[in-house]
């Protein structure tokens, strides 16, 4: 949940950090409100513990991960 002065909440997942410092940088100028990583797998733990409004995930080579990611994302019905 975005805070008051927040336009949103943005979970920003790529491999160079440069990229992560270049996003970060732009749409906390914005207003967004960032959380940067850099691994798949530890993204996917921090959206499921608290879910952004908006994942943006750098996909180069596709792997069984990142095939199943969706379906990983999707809310727990238990």
């Amino acid at each position: 949940m975005p805070s008051n002065n927040s336009k949103g909440n943005i979970l920003i997942v790529d491999d160079p950090p440069e990229n992560l410092r270049l996003l970060v940088g732009v749409l906390n100028e914005k207003g967004y409100q960032t959380r940067p990583g850099s691994q798949g797998k530890l993204a996917l733990s921090a959206a499921q513990l608290n879910p952004p409004d908006l994942i943006l995930l750098y996909i180069l080579v596709q792997t069984t991960f990142t095939v199943l990611l969706p379906t990983n994302l999707k809310p727990n019905d238990s």
